[in-house]
Parts: C-alpha cells; structure tokens; sequence
C-alpha cells in the first residue's frame, strides 16, 4: 500500500496468506484489515488502519464510506499543514519587516551590519555567520571588515581576510549564491595553499550559504556568509530569505555611506573654514567694491559714464592707481576716458592708440577674460610711456559676442597683483559688463519702442489718408499726406511728388529740407524729363526703383546731390495707367 498508494483491504485467510509477516505484531482477535493511504498535498502523510475481529467483505458501500472517511482526514490534514505553513511564512515576513526597519532607521554601519548577520543566522537556520564588508576612509582607501554572530569573535580573530578563492570568488565578484548541502564535496573546495581546505582550529562547516551583497549602482560591497556543522540544512526557502535580507542590506549600507559621507564632508568643511578666514576678507573687500559701483552704475546707461564711475571705484581701492577705458578703431585700441592722474605723455600713447596684436590686449580679446600682467613691460606690451607701472590688468567687455572695450587698471609701487586685488578688478569688471549689457538692451528697447511708436502713427495716419480718400477732392492734398506718412517711418530725408509737363519734371508737392540751396533752386525751376533717370525709370517702367546707394550721374545735378545716399522712386497709378 505503501508502495502504490493504494487502499488495501483483507480479511480471513487470505489475510494471513497476503500478510504472513503481520502474525505476530497484529492482535490475535483481528481477523480483517482496511489500510487507506493519507495522501497530503502529494506526499504520504501516514496511514489510517482499520482492524476488525469478524471476517469482513469490505463491499462496495463499505469502501466508499471508508475512502470518504479519508478524504475528510486528508482535508483536515491539508488545513493543518496550510495553516503552519502561513504562520511561518507570517513569522517569516515580521522578521525580515523588523530587519527592514532596522535597516532603514539605522545609520552607524557597524551596528547596521550586525543586526543583518544576527537576523541572517535567525532566517536561514545558520549555527553562525559572518557578513565581510568594504569601507573607505577618509583618503578614499578601500578596506575590509566584518561583523559575526552565533559565535564569538575570537573563534575568528587568528584567522585571514578571506581571499577570491575558488569558493569565496563567486560572492565577491557578484556572480551569484553560492549554497553547499556539503561545502567539502563541492569541487571548488581544498584547491588554495596553504590550508588547501578550512585552516586548522576553523569551526566546523558542512552546510555552506554565501550571497553577494550590491549595490544600486552595480558596486560589490561585501558578502554574507553562513555555515552548519551539519550537511543538507540550508533549503531554498533560505537562500530566498538571505537574498531577500542582502537587498535590505545593500539599501542600508548605501544610506550609511552617504550619511558617513555627509559627516565627513560636515568636518572637512569646518577645517576648511579657518583655512579661508583671509580670502573671504577678500571677497568681502571685493563685494564692498560691487556694492558701491552698481549704486553708482544704477543712474546712468552711458558707457563712458559708467566707465569713469568704474575708475573711481578703482581709484579707492588702490593707493596709486591709473586706469582707462579702451575701445576698438580699426586695427587699434584708442582710450576714451582715463582717470585725471595719467602724465600728459601717457595720455598722448594710449589716444594714440595700442596695437591690436599688443599681447595682452590680445590676450584678454582671444579669450573673453581678465588678464593680470606682473612685472609690466612697456616694450613687449607695445604701449609707450608707462614704465611707472608695475602691474596693469585688462578687462574685456564682452556684450553679445563682440569684445565692445577694454578696462585697463595699472597700479604703481607693485610687481604683483595679491589675491585680494585682482578680486577688486574682477567684480568692478564684471559689475561694468553687467551695465554695459544693460546699457545695451534698454538701448535695443528704445528703439522697439521709437520703432513700434512710429508704427502707430503710420497706421494711424494711413487710417486718416484711407478715411480722407472719400472726403478729400484734392489730389495734391492727398499726396502731401502720404507723404508725411512715409516721411514718419523712414530715417531723416525729404520726399517730392513729381509730374511731366511736356519735356520737363514739376515738382507738385515736396515735404523735408533738401539741405542744398542750389539744389533746392533747380528743382523748384523743374528737371528736364530725359535726363533725370530717377524719375523717368518708375514713370516707364511703371515698377519702383529703389538705390541703396544713389548714383549721383544718374539726374546730371554734379555736386548737388553729394549728401544724398540712398533713394526710393514710385509711380503713382491712376486708372489703367501711371499718369503721373
């Protein structure tokens, strides 16, 4: 029954032929047998037997009532065993739940680890363990340590760090678990000098458990490990809960690390902030220097101003100090302002201009940043006179992406500018590019400004020539008005309204000054009509001309015309035809 799983049923003599061996262990009374399997989730749980003294035929009925019987058995059994079973699993989850929390709240590694090895040797059935972990000290030097429970320390202390054996390499490379019914018939075992095996004194390991414990980022940080003298103890439920608990583990030691790591960043600040008593002195000076030179800078979008403004602050900061505010002119640097104590010959070398090439001139253009020249050298720098100064730096302005000027401040009685000094030039410098840039953009924005508001008066202008259209009889008026309108939109100029009359151009209407009297006279007596190409092209042609640069032989008027750069020639249509 045993064997095939199958209910057996014997009475009489056939019991005795079938089961002679029962003679002497079955009561002597008991003359008939009914054995039925308890099989509980696929397994032979036990087995229900029933004995009788009567021969029994055990029918039909009987064996159904029998097999029912059974099955309520195995129900019952089956309920039994589900329930232990979630009762474990429960106790299971409210460990590695309490791991979990500790894990999480805890953030002095030592402790962290120590409870992970002890709730490891708890879950896995472990008789100890051992969790060999990766630090780093403060000069970022990598080392190990480990943490043990279930045994004492010292049954470990004489022992080496383990190395990347055959058997340790799997868990510390991350290759995967690495669980042993029995560690000393696996084939990676016994391979390594000088133990070739476990050293002498090494507490006995048969069962052997071993999972790599990972980072996020994919970083091995160390590995737990489990024994038992026994073989065959750790299942896979185990090793399920051990990976379970070194994800728990890799989250903890990451959120130690950064913590430690905060500390640690925490002190060195603190050491560092004696360290730079002095340069924030500096700064301080040079935020002193910003301050007074944007309040200064915040009334006035001038250049030049703002320039002089930026000296002045200059001129505080250093006992003896010149400085200048250069601009490009072709292929030279021409000073604009200075401060009133350059000598007259300084004066006469930087009006005159520094070469564009000069290397520190250069210098500063090429790469859009100050340059602070020690040891100045009038010869090789290209700018005569100024060999009273000692150090000089220059500034580009940058705004957009063009180098617009150059501040230069040069300090006598000095070879060498100090920490504190070129912070002084570097936050002027910056607080006048931050103006200059302004300067810029409230200038773009007026122009918008004057742009759009001449927009308007246009269209306004053109809705009173459109609204007049109907009203307004006069052709001459009309023509007055639209010029007026176009006049509005356009730079300074002047606007004429020409018709032919026979072999001559009249002028019928003119708005704005000719700004030449001989000029002004001839057209008032008329041009003749072949000749004045500017007039007779359009009135031909039917199509606009537009010079951007006037050709002055086009009309025969010689130097009359010598102010006048661009012009714009339309036909005015009536009907089917340009009739004037």
């Amino acid at each position: 029954m045993v064997r095939t799983g199958q209910p057996t049923y014997v009475s009489g003599e056939a019991f005795d032929r079938r089961f002679p061996g029962s003679v002497g262990v079955r009561a002597a009374q008991t003359r008939s047998l009914a054995a039925l399997p308890l099989q509980v989730g696929g397994s032979l749980w036990g087995v229900l037997a029933l004995s009788f003294t009567e021969e029994r035929a055990f029918g039909p009925q009987e064996r159904a009532f029998l097999q029912a019987l059974v099955q309520q058995c195995v129900q019952a059994l089956g309920r039994l065993e589900a329930q232990g079973r979630l009762q474990e699993q429960a106790e299971t989850l409210r460990r590695l739940n309490r791991v979990g929390q500790t894990v999480a709240a805890e953030l002095d590694l030592g402790r962290m680890v120590q409870a992970v090895t002890d709730a490891g040797v708890e879950l896995s059935g472990a008789q100890f363990g051992a969790f060999f972990y990766n630090v780093m000290n403060e000069q970022q030097e990598s080392y190990m340590l480990y943490t043990l429970s279930g045994v004492p320390r010292e049954a470990f202390s004489s022992f080496p760090m383990p190395r990347n054996t055959h058997i340790f390499a799997p868990t510390f490379n991350a290759q995967g678990v690495v669980r042993s019914d029995d560690i000393t018939k696996d084939p990676r075992y016994g391979h390594n000098h000088p133990h070739r095996g476990m050293p002498a004194g090494h507490l006995p390991v048969r069962s052997y458990l071993a999972v790599p414990v990972v980072s996020r980022s994919g970083e091995v940080m160390g590995g737990l490990f489990f024994g038992h003298e026994a073989p065959g103890v750790f299942t896979a439920r185990a090793e399920e809960l051990v990976l379970a608990l070194a994800a728990q583990a890799a989250v903890g030691m990451d959120n130690a690390r950064l913590y430690q790591q905060l500390q640690d960043s925490h002190r060195l600040l603190e050491h560092r902030v004696e360290a730079r008593t002095h340069e924030l002195e500096a700064q301080a000076a040079a935020l002193e220097a910003f301050v007074r030179f944007t309040e200064a800078a915040g009334i006035s979008t001038d250049v030049y101003t703002l320039a002089r403004e930026a000296m002045t602050v200059f001129r505080g900061f250093f006992a003896e100090c010149s400085a200048a505010y250069y601009e490009l002119d072709g292929e030279m640097w021409r000073a604009k302002v200075w401060t009133e104590d350059i000598e007259p010959a300084v004066v006469a070398s930087i009006t005159a201009g520094v070469p564009a090439d000069a290397p520190a001139f250069a210098g500063a253009v090429a790469s859009r940043a100050p340059v602070f020249v020690d040891g100045w050298d009038p010869a090789r720098e290209q700018v005569a006179a100024t060999e009273a100064y000692g150090t000089v730096a220059l500034y580009p302005m940058v705004v957009g992406d063009e180098v617009a000027g150059l501040l230069a401040v040069g300090l006598k009685g000095t070879q060498r500018w100090s920490g504190h000094g070129q912070a002084v030039v570097r936050s002027t410098g910056r607080s006048l590019n931050l103006s200059l840039e302004r300067a810029a953009v409230s200038l773009q924005l007026q122009k918008q400004r004057d742009a759009l508001q001449a927009r308007t008066q246009a269209l306004e202008a053109f809705e009173g020539l459109t609204r007049n259209l109907t009203l307004e009889a006069d052709p001459y008026t009309l023509i007055t008005r639209a010029q007026a309108i176009m006049l509005s939109l356009l730079p300074e100029g002047y606007s004429i309204y020409w018709e032919r009359e026979g072999d001559m151009w009249q002028a019928k209407t003119q708005l704005g000054d000719l700004r030449n009297a001989e000029l002004q006279r001839q057209v008032d007596a008329g041009l003749p009509y072949s000749v004045t190409r500017t007039v007779r092209i359009p009135f031909e042609s039917g199509e606009p001309l537009f010079q951007d640069e006037y050709d002055r032989r086009n009309d025969n008027l010689g130097s009359t015309v010598g102010h006048i750069s661009a012009t714009a020639s339309l036909p005015v249509k009536a009907g089917a035809g340009c009739t004037a």
